[in-house]
């Protein structure tokens, strides 16, 4: 009899220490459940993390890759500049001058010449602010550059001509004033067929 109440009251106390036994058991099991769902959220966010860099870096690639085949036209009408004044198949821009120390009597202008038709040919220049306007070219002669005046100038058919530093120019003989950076000089060209065009030229200090 003693023997049967023992492991009666063996038996309860088993039973009461079951209940923390087995909260301890599932605290065991939900702290690694949670820990694992931690470490799958951060897994994703890696991954979303790795996906946008990829992506960004084969869109710069893309990018770069696309204006590397960009086609030599487009290039070269980038260089080109953009016409200011046209007149028939004669297109005229980038026009400008040097500027001029005071006291100075001579200036030089520059300028880009298009022609997208037939033959053509610079004949004269005229401007207010000069006695004259001569178109010249420079050349070397006995190791020396030297300037020398034009009657004309031939503006090929369907050929671009620069004016510019060191070839043909235009040179304005006895100004009535300097030129200062920002001035704007009127000046007008003659051409054979397309005629009389009024431009201005932009005063820069290109020293």
């Amino acid at each position: 009899m003693v023997a049967i109440c023992l492991q009666a009251y063996t038996g309860l106390e088993s039973f009461n220490h079951g209940v923390p036994v087995m909260q301890k058991l599932k605290t065991t099991i939900v702290e690694p459940a949670s820990r694992i769902e931690k470490g799958i959220v951060v897994g994703w966010a890696v991954l979303v993390f790795v996906v946008i860099m990829v992506a960004a870096g084969l869109a710069r690639f893309i990018v770069a890759d696309i204006s590397a085949q960009e086609p030599d036209n487009a290039v070269i009408a980038r260089t080109q500049p953009s016409p200011d004044v046209a007149a028939g198949t004669i297109a005229v821009s980038d026009l400008w001058i040097r500027a001029t120390p005071p006291g100075a009597r001579t200036a030089a202008a520059y300028l880009y010449i298009r022609n997208s038709g037939d033959n053509d040919r610079l004949l004269a220049v005229r401007s207010e602010r000069a006695r004259s306007v001569e178109i010249h070219t420079t050349q070397e002669q006995s190791g020396m550059m030297r300037m020398s005046r034009l009657d004309s100038l031939a503006v090929p058919a369907n050929s671009d001509l620069q004016l510019g530093p060191g070839g043909y120019h235009l040179m304005l003989v006895e100004i009535s004033e300097s030129f200062d950076p920002g001035d704007s000089v009127l000046m007008t060209l003659m051409f054979e067929k397309a005629g009389a065009m009024d431009v201005n030229f932009a005063v820069r200090d290109a020293r």
